[in-house]
Order: structure tokens, then C-alpha cells, then sequence
């Protein structure tokens, strides 16, 4: 998998990097993101405990398995709204940022923009969408809760393959989802768009969501083990308290810095999904706004594919020419501080 990614580093980097960016200026995704994040672990609780509540009370017969499936799925369904939700709403609010930046029609608060679209225009698309993933993860539940096979083998093969597909699934969902939430499209004009980039991109899609998930995915733990080390150490030797309240104040340290960190990886790999749909499908609106940024974009990408998209080749043109000046312009004065060229010459 390296080898077929190794390629793609650079530009992926620049594409993080412009997340961190975006996300510093409208910061407010991760109040959303925050609030999601509490609302579903509550939601979470209550349909947990409703579940086990009425599949103790209700006997055991073939025909409340019919209700446990319209159960699941529920819970799973409004899992994925929420999550989606939460998704489109930072995706809407980096493409203020991407296509608005430095204009007029910027809005004041982007974040509560993106919200209300999300919410009023974009939830038919969203629960649509969340629906095909929720059944998906529907069937993998009470299959793998399934006790009659004779061939254990064969069903980890089959729970193997699902869940495989039900990553992709989910990526594919956040892609289409990126453009729900910054061209307005429905979900199955946004799928057969994603599918449409899948084929002119479908490696560098997987190699943007594997990277920067991987990136902070290891970040998430090495950040709460310093916040529980942090913790310890001042309860320890600031506050003296004792071993127990030593080791509980660590436990609690690590799971506050594993939230805060998860907030900010969840808004980070939506946002570097938008920033990449977004440069493949509109780089012109980057280099109206982030014209550093979009140099160095369209450089990787050039290093990358080893050629660019049409709608890209009139870019690279002036960008090559801008570098072709500049590094003549460095040839010039490193001549002349040798001597071989006047300065006066320099400006021909």
C-alpha cells in the first residue's frame, strides 16, 4: 500500500496543512463538532438502555426479531444522521472559507450558515445516504450474532469482506456528502459525481482519508497519554495527593485528551475531504483566495500524476512561468554576488 501512496505524501501534507489552516479560521465547526459529539453519546445511552429494556421484557419468539431489526436499525440509522450532520455542517463551513475568503459575500458566521443549510436544505440527502450505511451496519450486527453456521470459517470471511466494504462505504458517503454540502446537489447526483472523481482520482481519494486518518489516529493517543502524564505528574508533585487520587486524576486526564484530540481529528479529516474535492473540482477559486496555497497544490499535484486535468493546465502554465522567472532571477543575483553579472543588468 506504500508503494502505491508514497507518491501521494507530499501533496496530502499540503493538504493537511491547509486544514489546520481553514479550521483556525472557522473555528467554529468544533463547538458543533463538541456538541454532536455529547448529544450522541447521550443518545447512545438512552436507545441502549431502551433496547436491552424491552428485549428483557418482551419473550422470546421468532416474531420479535422483526422488532429487534426495526430496533437496530433505528439506532444505527440515527447514529449516522447525527455523525452526517455534523459532517456536512464543517464541510459547508470550509467552503465559505475556501470560495469566500478574501470576498464580500463571506458570511459572518459561516459555521451557523452552514448549520441551517445542513439542517433545513441537505437533511432529505443526509438521512438518505445515512440510511444505506445504517442497514449495512443493520445486517453485520445480527450476522455476526448469528449462532447456526457450520462453517465458522466462512462466516469471518464474510463479517472480513463487510466490514471492508463498509469503510469504503463510508468514505464514499463522506465525499458525496462534501458535495451535498457545497454545490447543493442531492445524494444520488453527489454519489454519481463521487463515483465520477473515484475513477480520475480513486487513489488519491483513499490515500487523503487512509494518511490523515492514520496521522491522527496516532495522535489521538500519544496527545491523551501526555495530558494523563501531565495530569499525574502535577497531582503527584504540585498538589500531593494521594496514589489513588494520583492514578484516578491520570485515568481522567487521558480520557479528557482523547475527547478534546478526537474533536479536532473528526473536523480535521472532513475538512481536508472538502479542501480535496473542493481543489479537484474548483482549484480556480483557490487561487483567487489562497494564491500561495494553490501554487504549491498544483506543484505536488504536478509531481504526483506526472500531468494535470485541463481545467488545470492553464494554472500550471502561469505557475511554471512565475518559476521559471524565479529561479532565473536566483541565478542572476548569485552571479552578480560573484561577480559576473552588474547589478545594473539584473532588471533585464
Amino acid at each position: 500500500f506504500y508503494l502505491l501512496i508514497r507518491n501521494h505524501i507530499a501533496y496530502i501534507a499540503l493538504i493537511l496543512k491547509a486544514s489546520v489552516k481553514a479550521v483556525r479560521d472557522v473555528h467554529g465547526v468544533f463547538l458543533v463538532a463538541i456538541i454532536s459529539f455529547i448529544w450522541q453519546a447521550i443518545w447512545c445511552a438512552i436507545f441502549i438502555g431502551a433496547f436491552y429494556k424491552i428485549r428483557s421484557a418482551t419473550p422470546l419468539n421468532p416474531l420479535s426479531w422483526g422488532g429487534d431489526v426495526l430496533l437496530v436499525l433505528a439506532f444505527f440509522w440515527s447514529f449516522e444522521v447525527w455523525r452526517n450532520l455534523n459532517g456536512v455542517t464543517v464541510a459547508g463551513s470550509v467552503a465559505s472559507w475556501y470560495f469566500f475568503k478574501k470576498s464580500k459575500d463571506m458570511p459572518l458566521f459561516p459555521t451557523f450558515h452552514a448549520l441551517t443549510r445542513s439542517i433545513s436544505l441537505y437533511s432529505g440527502a443526509i438521512c438518505f445516504g445515512s440510511l444505506i450505511v445504517a442497514i449495512l451496519k443493520t445486517f453485520i450486527y445480527f450476522f455476526r450474532k448469528s449462532k447456526n453456521t457450520k462453517q465458522p470459517w466462512l462466516k469471518a470471511f464474510i463479517l472480513c469482506f463487510l466490514g471492508c466494504f463498509k469503510i469504503i462505504l463510508e468514505m464514499f458517503n463522506q465525499y458525496a456528502f462534501v458535495q451535498v454540502a457545497v454545490y447543493g446537489k442531492g445524494y444520488c447526483h453527489a454519489a454519481k459525481d463521487t463515483i465520477k472523481l473515484m475513477k480520475r482520482y480513486g487513489i488519491a481519494a483513499v490515500a487523503t482519508d487512509d494518511i490523515v486518518e492514520g496521522a491522527l489516529r496516532s495522535g489521538r493517543f500519544w496527545g491523551a497519554f501526555f495530558v494523563a502524564g501531565v495530569a499525574g505528574i502535577l497531582s503527584r508533585t504540585i498538589y500531593l495527593v494521594p496514589w489513588s487520587l494520583t492514578f484516578f486524576a491520570t485515568v481522567i486526564g487521558f480520557f479528557i485528551g482523547y475527547f478534546v484530540i478526537t474533536m479536532v481529528a473528526v473536523v480535521i479529516v472532513m475538512t481536508a475531504a472538502t479542501l480535496f474535492i473542493c481543489f479537484a473540482i474548483s482549484p480556480s477559486a483557490m487561487k483567487n483566495h489562497h494564491p500561495e496555497l494553490h501554487d504549491k497544490l498544483l506543484i505536488a499535484w504536478k509531481k504526483r500524476h506526472n500531468k494535470l486535468p485541463t481545467f488545470m493546465k492553464k494554472g500550471w502554465v502561469k505557475v511554471k512561468g512565475a518559476l521559471k522567472r524565479k529561479r532565473k532571477l536566483k541565478k542572476a543575483v548569485e552571479e552578480s554576488n560573484e561577480g559576473a553579472v552588474p547589478l545594473e543588468n539584473l532588471n533585464k
